[in-house]
This record gives C-alpha cells, structure tokens and sequence, in this order.
C-alpha cells in the first residue's frame, strides 16, 4: 500500500480490542497497528462485497425461478434442460 494513499483516522476501541490489537501486532510481525488494522478491514470487505454478490444471485435465481414458474412460453424451454444442444454424429 502506498503512503499517498492512506488516509489518518481517528476512531475508539475498548480495552479488550486495544490488548488483542497490540498482540496480534507482535504476534504477527505487523509494522504498527494501523496495519493490521487496514488488513483487517479490507478482508471484512471483501466479505461484505461477497455476501452483497450471494445474496444478487440468490435474487437473481428466484426472479429467473418465478418466471419459468409463471410464464407458459418460458415452460417450454425447461423440457430442453439437461438435454444436449446439438445431434451427436
């Protein structure tokens, strides 16, 4: 990461967080706490951004679900699933 990109911030933690912060510094060989700190975050968001993609794929399916479901043209096609594409030979 690079400097110009970082950002200072202020912010509270209890005690509880500020002793396991100082010792997941030592134990793991981080510069300073601001770096953990900052690999912490980025991988809560990362599983933020994956839950958020989950969750529009599961939306998604159900909205594509309802559709064959309700829409008698669409039906047909659901005949052709698992069926190959094209003639063998």
């Amino acid at each position: 990461m690079q400097s110009e990109n970082l950002i200072p911030k202020r912010f509270t933690i209890t005690s509880k967080q500020s002793e396991f912060l100082e010792k997941m510094v030592n134990q793991f060989g981080f510069r300073d706490q601001s770096g953990f700190v900052r690999e912490a975050l980025e991988e809560k968001i990362q599983k933020v951004r994956r839950r958020k993609t989950e969750e529009a794929l599961r939306q998604g399916a159900k909205l594509a679900k309802n559709y064959y479901e309700e829409d008698g043209e669409a039906k047909i096609f659901t005949t052709l699933d698992g069926e190959p594409f094209h003639e063998e030979g």
